[in-house]
């Protein structure tokens, strides 16, 4: 009853105001804006209600009334009209069926027909479009592609310091786009394979270089030759030296041979070299390829003094070796840390190279390979700490200076076969007490003792008539002056025990 009231208050306060509204004249001027206004939940509050705005809501509604009493049932509603009734009140006639079939509507008028596209490519022209290089027929192209063998075969042609050259052809397939072989100045050059039709595998092609421009001696004393470059090939960048010469094996590389060549890369040898001359390669700065075989018996300071620098070296434990494919450390180029106090050799150490140990004087103890047969000149000079050592059983060459200087040394024992002691070998060897000498010994040269005042004995394996044979050089052909005496009277004036078991074979 409550809300009732409110509600007919609300209806005819809108009906006066519009009322109102229409009896008015022209509009006022815009009032001032006024307060807001309060909230009914607050107007609610200020007229002595207490709650939540829930609770303001929940007065709101107010009770539920009373349940009504039930109506009577109405009457059934008719059938709504279908579809096809509506199409045929709209004037329409025909059966369900033409009623469905005016609902799908008429068909659309047939399209212009389109051009003829053009033939696609066969498979075998698609390839072809990709593999221009191919020119083999169809028959062929669907026999290859039947027995696995469209494919392509790859052939390499390599030449020393030069980029590969690849090329490719299709199986059973001749090359014929065949590149020349690079030129070398001063050298003839050839492919070593020249048939290059039906090709089945994967093939790998090197050219072949002959020098043109070497001169060749004849060792005296022998049918065999010694090479060397002529001085005016100073643009050489590739040597490979012949089996032979005039039907004769070529076996040494002469002494400064190719001295100052510096356009020189790669030196190849032949298998039969045995003797590489003194200072042969010395100042080719750019040589980086050079095979020492087994063969190789004798280096005489080849490559000067100081490690060439592009040299391609084996490095290992502590030294820079050079050798070929089959042994790496034929020849022991130098020591790599010169304060270390020990080293051993790599087995296949061949040939200890000139100045390899010089100036190491924190180095105690060298221990060689028993492969070792020469030791080239100032290789041990200034050792300063080597009290001791043994040299290999093989050995058969001692450089000149190879010891000079090495102030703790006591004792050196040479091995079987040794022949010669070669000039100022044992040099100031001051602490040097004892050497052991084989009955093979022929010659010493000159000043190979010459301040070794604290030698006192000699253990040697022959005669005392077979001393007398040993060809002791007294420094007088050198120049030598009388007064200062014989430059090897520390050898001579020591005590020498003959047919010494200790100077026994091995």
């Amino acid at each position: 009853m409550k809300r009732t009231v409110v509600l007919v208050l609300l209806a005819l306060t809108v009906a006066l105001a519009a009322i109102c509204l229409s009896a008015c004249g022209g509009d006022g001027k815009n009032g001032v804006d006024g307060i807001n206004g309060k909230s009914a939940y607050e107007i609610w509050l200020d007229n002595g209600y207490t709650g939540t705005e829930l609770d303001f809501l929940d007065w709101l509604k107010g009770q539920d009334g009373k349940n009504g009493e039930d109506g009577t049932n109405g009457d059934d509603g008719k059938d709504g009209l279908s579809a096809y009734d509506i199409w045929l009140a709209d004037g329409h006639s025909g059966t369900e069926a033409d009623f469905l079939d005016w609902l799908r509507g008429r068909d659309g008028v047939d399209g212009y027909v389109g051009a003829d596209g053009k033939d696609g490519k066969s498979a075998y022209e698609t390839f072809l479009q990709y593999n221009p290089d191919y020119y083999g027929t169809e028959e062929q192209w669907i026999n290859a592609l039947a027995k696995g063998r469209l494919v392509r075969r790859t052939i390499t042609f390599k030449a020393v310091d030069e980029e590969d050259i690849v090329k490719t052809v299709f199986y059973g397939f001749d090359l014929t786009d065949i590149p020349s072989v690079p030129e070398k100045y001063g050298n003839s050059g050839v492919w070593d394979i020249t048939d290059f039709t039906n090709i089945t595998q994967d093939m790998t092609v090197t050219a072949q270089y002959t020098t043109d421009c070497l001169i060749f001696n004849q060792i005296p004393n022998s049918t065999e030759y010694e090479v060397r470059a002529p001085e005016q090939a100073g643009d050489l960048e590739y040597v490979k030296i012949p089996e032979t010469h005039n039907g004769k094996r070529v076996v040494a590389i002469a002494d400064y041979a190719f001295k100052g060549a510096t356009k020189l890369k790669t030196v190849v040898l032949n298998d039969d070299v045995r003797s590489i001359g003194y200072f042969a390669f010395a100042d080719c700065k750019n040589l980086v390829n050079i095979n020492i075989s087994d063969r190789v018996s004798e280096i005489n300071s080849s490559f000067g003094y100081d490690l060439l620098p592009n040299l391609a070296y084996t490095e290992e434990n502590n030294a820079y070796y050079l050798g070929d494919e089959y042994n790496p450390y034929m020849v022991l180029m130098r020591i790599k840390d010169d304060r270390a106090t020990e080293f051993t050799a790599e087995y296949g150490a061949k040939i200890v190279y000139a100045c390899a140990f010089e100036g190491c004087s924190a180095l105690s103890q060298i221990t060689l390979s028993d492969y070792t047969i020469q030791v080239g000149e100032r290789a041990f000079k200034d050792c300063v700490s080597l009290g001791t050592f043994d040299l290999p059983r093989g050995i058969r060459t001692i450089g000149e200076q190879a010891f000079s200087g090495c102030i703790a040394l006591t004792e050196i024992k040479l091995p079987r076969n040794f022949r010669r002691i070669e000039r100022l070998t044992f040099q100031d060897c001051s602490a040097l007490q004892t050497v052991i000498i084989p009955v093979t010994l022929a010659y010493v040269d000159n000043a190979a003792f010459w301040g070794c005042d604290s030698l006192q004995t000699v253990y040697y394996g022959g005669t005392e008539q077979q001393k007398q044979e040993i060809t002791i050089d007294d420094g007088s052909a050198d120049g030598v002056a009388p007064e200062t005496g014989n430059a090897n009277a520390p050898l001579l004036g020591a005590k020498w025990y003959y047919e010494s078991e200790l100077a026994a074979p091995y």
